[in-house]
C-alpha cells in the first residue's frame, strides 16, 4: 500500500509539471491583461473643477467608479455610480463599497473674497479633518489606496534658482497651504494605522476651461481684450493642465511604485507669466493688449491697492522638479502646455457682462 501511494504521488507530481508547462504560455498572455484591468476608483469631490474632468475621463476609458459629491449629477454611464454624500456627516461603511482606490479632491481653495469668521479653522476642517474622516471610512470599506491632492505651496510660494523637490522642507505661508500640510501629516498617521497605501500629489496652479481663481480671471480678461501690464515679467513658473493632471491621477491610481510617496507634478519646462498671457491673448485675437511694465513698478502698485500677494504671485518664480513622477512612474504629459492654454481659452465660458 505504501509503494502504491508513493507511485500515485509521483504520478500526480509529474502530471502537475506537465500541466504547468502546458499552461505557462496561456498565463503569460493573460497576466498583462489582468495587470491592465483598472481598479474601481472613488472620486470624492466629483462635482468640482478637477472632479468633473476626472469622472468624464473615467467614463471615456470605461473605468468603474463612484462619483461622490454633495450635489451629484446624473451620469449616463453604467461604469461610474453617482453617490450623494454630506461632508458634515458620518460616512457609512458602504459609501465606498467595492472601490480599491480613493482620490480625495474635496476641500477648500480659491477663496477670492474670504467671508469665514475664522479662515484658518475653515481651511483645517476642509483640508485636514475631512480627508481623515473620508480615509477612515474608505479603510473600513476595504479600500487599498488613498490618493490625496495637496499643493506645492506646502513648500512655499517662491523658488530661488532651484526648483522645489518632494523632499524639500515644508514652509507653508498661507492658511490654505498650512491646512494641506496638516492634512498630509494626519493622513500619514491614519493610513499607517489602517493599512492604506497613501499617495500624495502636490500640483502647482491647475489650469483648464472654466478654471476657478486667478487663472479664470486672466481668461476672462483675455477674451474681453482688457489691457494687462504683464509683457515684461520674465519669471519661471510651473503649471499643470487639467487634462494632464487627470491623466496622472489615473496613472497613480494603479501604479505600484506610487504607493507611500509624494510627488511634485507639472506639465514640464516652466513658463513666464508673460508667455502665458501672450498665449491666451493671441488665442483671443488681442496680442497687443499685453503691455510692458517694469515688475518693480507692478510691486509698488500692488502695495498701493492692497493686492501685494497677488502681484507677487505674478512676478515671482515657482518652479517644480517633476522628474521622479516621470522616471519612477514612466509618466509623460499627454498634452502640450501651449495647446492646453489655447484650449482653455477657447472652451471657457465667459461669465458676466461682455461675454
Amino acid at each position: 500500500m505504501a509503494r502504491l501511494s508513493q507511485h500515485r504521488a509521483a504520478g500526480a507530481a509529474r502530471f502537475g509539471l506537465v500541466l504547468q508547462q502546458l499552461c505557462r504560455p496561456c498565463l503569460a498572455e493573460i497576466s498583462p491583461i489582468l495587470m491592465s484591468v483598472p481598479p474601481k476608483i472613488a472620486v470624492i469631490g466629483a462635482s468640482g473643477f478637477i472632479g468633473q474632468a476626472l469622472v468624464r475621463e473615467m467614463m471615456l476609458r470605461g473605468i468603474p467608479g463612484i462619483a461622490a459629491s454633495s450635489a451629484p449629477a446624473p451620469l449616463d454611464n453604467s461604469s461610474v455610480k453617482p453617490v450623494r454624500i454630506r461632508y458634515d456627516a458620518a460616512f457609512s461603511d458602504a459609501t465606498f463599497e467595492g472601490a480599491e482606490v480613493a482620490i480625495m479632491l474635496a476641500g477648500r481653495a480659491h477663496v477670492l473674497r474670504e467671508q469665514a469668521p475664522d479662515p484658518e479653522r475653515a481651511f483645517l476642517e476642509a483640508n485636514r479633518d475631512l480627508p481623515v474622516v473620508v480615509a477612515d471610512a474608505f479603510a473600513r470599506s476595504g479600500g487599498r489606496r488613498f490618493v490625496f491632492v495637496s499643493t506645492v505651496a506646502v513648500h512655499g510660494v517662491v523658488t530661488h534658482g532651484r526648483p522645489f523637490e518632494a523632499d524639500d522642507p515644508f514652509a507653508p505661508v498661507s492658511a490654505y497651504a498650512r491646512s494641506k500640510r496638516a492634512g498630509e501629516d494626519a493622513l500619514r498617521s491614519l493610513c499607517s494605522e489602517r493599512g492604506l497605501e497613501l499617495v500624495i500629489i502636490r500640483p502647482p496652479l491647475v489650469f483648464g476651461p472654466n478654471a476657478p481663481g486667478n487663472f479664470g480671471q486672466l481668461i476672462a480678461a483675455a477674451k474681453r481684450g482688457i489691457p494687462l501690464p504683464l509683457r515684461s515679467i520674465s519669471n519661471r513658473r510651473s503649471f499643470i493642465s487639467l487634462h494632464n493632471l487627470v491623466d496622472l491621477l489615473l496613472h497613480m491610481a494603479a501604479h505600484s511604485e506610487a504607493a507611500g510617496r509624494a510627488f511634485l507634478v507639472s506639465d514640464g519646462p516652466p513658463l513666464s507669466t508673460a508667455e502665458v498671457a501672450l498665449t491666451l491673448y493671441r488665442a483671443a485675437g488681442h496680442p497687443n493688449r499685453v503691455l510692458p511694465c517694469p515688475p518693480a513698478l507692478l510691486r509698488t502698485l500692488g502695495r498701493w491697492i492692497g493686492r501685494e500677494a497677488m502681484i507677487d504671485r505674478l512676478i515671482d518664480d515657482l518652479e517644480i522638479d517633476s522628474t521622479p513622477a516621470r522616471e519612477l512612474l514612466g509618466w509623460r504629459p499627454p498634452h502640450a502646455i501651449e495647446a492646453e492654454l489655447q484650449a482653455s481659452l477657447e472652451k471657457s465660458v465667459t461669465r458676466g457682462r461682455g461675454g
